[in-house]
Parts: C-alpha cells; sequence; structure tokens
C-alpha cells in the first residue's frame, strides 16, 4: 500500500514532466485539422465556379453533370487548366520562400515561420469565405487566394520549421520519437479534419466550412505568438544563469544577438545572398551522377505535387458520379489508413527492421506508382478498385517523403 503511494506522485510527476514539454504538437494537430476540413470542398467550390461562371452553364447542369456528357468534357478540361495553374502557384513559390526562410529561421527562431504559415492560412480561409459570399466572382480569384496562402510558405514551410523546432527542443535520444509524434498529430488531423469538414458542410454549407477553418487558423496564430516559447536565437527564453552571465557582460556575442532589431532580420531575410547560395549548394559538383539525381527528384517531386489531387476529385465526379461529401468520406478514410501508416509502417520498417533510408524512399514512390495505377483501373463497373487500393499504399506518403 505504502509503495503505491509512492508510486503515484511518480507517475503524477512524469504526466507534469510530460505536459510541460508540449509544445508545437497542439500547432502540428490544428494545422492538420484546419487544413484537411476544407480541403476537398476547396476544390468543389472551385469546380462549381469553372462550370457556372467560366463554362456559362446552368446550375442544374452543373450539379447534374454526368447526365450531361458533352457539359462534363468541357467542364473537366477548363478545371483541368485552373488546377494547373493553381497547382504551380500552390508549389513553386513556397520553394523561394523556403530559400529565404531556412537559413534565416536558423539565425533567429521558428516562431516567425511557423507565425507567417498560419497568418497564410488565415487569408487564405478568409478568401474562399469571401468567394462564397459573392457567387458571380470567377475562379480566376481564387489563384489570387491560393497566392496569398503560399506567400506565407505553405504546408512544406510549416512541417519543416515545425520539425526544425522539435529538434531545437529534445535532447538526442528523444529526437526521432518526438518528430515521428509531431508529425503523426499532423496526420491524424486529416482523417478528424475532412470528417469533420462534411459534417460542417452537410448541415452549413460554404460559409459555416470555411468560417470554421478562419476560425482554427485565427487560434493556431494566437497559439504561436502568445503561448509558443522560442525555440533558439536572440528571443529565446534562457536560463537564469546564462541571463545573469548576458547582463554581466560575459557573453558579448550573446549581447550583440540580443539588440538584433527588425529592420536587420528583414534585412536579412531578403538578402539575395541566400538564393545565391541555396541553388550554389544544390548545384555543386558531387560524386558520380547525385547532382543529376538530385534534380530529377525535386523536379519529379514538384511535377508530383501539382498534377496529382485535384484531378482525382474531377475523376470520381466525372467516372463514378460522387459529389463533394462521397469524395470527402473517401479522403477520410485514405487519410486514416495513412495515419496508420505514419504510425506503424515507417517505425516498424525504419526503426525495428533496420531498412535503410533509400530503399524506404524506393518502396515509397513504387507504392506512390501502384496507387495511381490502380486509380486508372477504376470504372463504374469496378468502383471497389479505389477503396482497395489504398490499402496497399498506406505508407506511401510517409516513405516518399524519405526523398
Amino acid at each position: 500500500m505504502a509503495s503505491e503511494q509512492k508510486a503515484r506522485p511518480g507517475r503524477c510527476a512524469r504526466i507534469r514532466g510530460a505536459l510541460r514539454n508540449v509544445t508545437v504538437e497542439p500547432l502540428m494537430l490544428l494545422d492538420g485539422v484546419a487544413f484537411s476540413s476544407v480541403h476537398v470542398y476547396m476544390e468543389n467550390l472551385q469546380m462549381e465556379r469553372v462550370c457556372r461562371v467560366s463554362a456559362g452553364l446552368a446550375a442544374d447542369v452543373c450539379g447534374a453533370l454526368r447526365e450531361h456528357p458533352q457539359a462534363s468534357v468541357e467542364v473537366q478540361r477548363r478545371f483541368s487548366v485552373f488546377a494547373l495553374y493553381n497547382g504551380v502557384i500552390a508549389a513553386a513559390l513556397p520553394l523561394f520562400f523556403i530559400l529565404f526562410m531556412g537559413a534565416w529561421s536558423d539565425r533567429y527562431g521558428r516562431k516567425v515561420p511557423l507565425a507567417a504559415v498560419q497568418l497564410g492560412h488565415c487569408l487564405h480561409a478568409a478568401g474562399y469565405l469571401l468567394v462564397a459570399l459573392v457567387p458571380s466572382w470567377p475562379p480566376e480569384v481564387l489563384l489570387l487566394v491560393t497566392l496569398l496562402d503560399s506567400l506565407g510558405g505553405g504546408a512544406v514551410s510549416f512541417l519543416t520549421a515545425a520539425n526544425a523546432y522539435v529538434g531545437d527542443v529534445s535532447s538526442e535520444e528523444a529526437r526521432t520519437s518526438r518528430v515521428g509524434l509531431a508529425n503523426s498529430l499532423w496526420f491524424l488531423g486529416g482523417p478528424v479534419g475532412t470528417l469533420m469538414g462534411t459534417y460542417i458542410y452537410s448541415h452549413g454549407g460554404y460559409l459555416y466550412l470555411f468560417g470554421t477553418s478562419l476560425a482554427l487558423s485565427a487560434l493556431a496564430v494566437t497559439y504561436v505568438i502568445a503561448f509558443l516559447p522560442e525555440s533558439h536565437g536572440p528571443f529565446a527564453r534562457r536560463p537564469a544563469a546564462q541571463q545573469k552571465e548576458l547582463e554581466a557582460g560575459e557573453s558579448a556575442e550573446g549581447a550583440a544577438e540580443a539588440r538584433v532589431t527588425a529592420a536587420q532580420m528583414a534585412r536579412d531575410f531578403f538578402s539575395p545572398r541566400r538564393i545565391v547560395d541555396s541553388f550554389r549548394s544544390t548545384l555543386r559538383r558531387r560524386e558520380g551522377n547525385a547532382r543529376a539525381l538530385i534534380l530529377v527528384l525535386i523536379f519529379t517531386s514538384l511535377l508530383r505535387r501539382v498534377t496529382r489531387s485535384p484531378y482525382v476529385f474531377a475523376f470520381t465526379r466525372h467516372v463514378l458520379g460522387w459529389e463533394a461529401v462521397d469524395y470527402s468520406l473517401w479522403v477520410t478514410y485514405k487519410n486514416l489508413i495513412a495515419t496508420v501508416g505514419s504510425l506503424v509502417a515507417v517505425p516498424l520498417l525504419s526503426g525495428r527492421l533496420g531498412v535503410s533510408d533509400s530503399v524506404l524512399a524506393m518502396v515509397g514512390a513504387t507504392s506512390g506508382i501502384v496507387e495511381y495505377s490502380t486509380y486508372g483501373c477504376v470504372s463504374e463497373e469496378q468502383p471497389l478498385l479505389i477503396w482497395i487500393g489504398e490499402c496497399g499504399t498506406s505508407s506511401s506518403s510517409n516513405l516518399r517523403g524519405v526523398l
């Protein structure tokens, strides 16, 4: 009995210690839920505007495109062009943002890039909310909305900064597990957000849906600014002893960093030297064909990001006659399997079996080929293939991330 009473404070202390170590994890979950809740319905709104405004078709025709084959083909053609431009804006511009922000955050800290991404998400959700309020606006307005989001860095910049933050505040022994947990929470936001978005859209439509996403993104901004401590750099919290040394002048370098001004940070961010250094590092000579392989990987990864998601939605509408709610339920199922893959398959292959990163990358790329080849075999007579194909590719996104 006495031993149990002694054990209880130990367990409570461990729980309190774990809660004190919580930093960027709630932000990862918030970001995943906010984005996934509107992802499917953004594409649905895009297609509606292409059909009604760009193609000039009646609302009843746009609501039953499967019964109008010629109209469906015309809408698919116009939507493909729109999706291409939208994908280029969403994928290419964050690349230049990262070129500036990566080394900058190594010097000044992670809070600014994390806050910039969430501010971009706020503008993105507000833009879609405004477009939903004005039915006559053409789909090209949504390209500007995508631009506002990409100027904040997008999902790639967010994951890069968040993982770097976890690395800053974690010990070497706990770093791998904490990064894995944080990314798993972000993936968990996928099925949770998509299912939540389906419920909100079914009962409240676009306005409530985009309003909820805006509120979640605003909450994420508040969390970063008000509650998330800086992980390193001149604005990071220092232990009391180190702070006394700075005040006494015993650490001249730290004191110089403490006097960093906003103007200096802005000049350093927009320094062209960062782009030159980034391209020089990427294009430098390497042993064998390594440089060519790196460039091919960068190009194919960018091409895959530009050409995948919107066309799957358009494909399911054209071939299977799905509506946004049907597609949203399938995306929930797909994201749930991806979450299981991130929690089980990747740690098993990498941690327990010791599979190398290069092999994991090849397995992930191959599983992606199988996934989209399976989609190509889906037809009205074989609709189950789109559900079965996900079971064999549950970890493809996570394994491809090794690239």
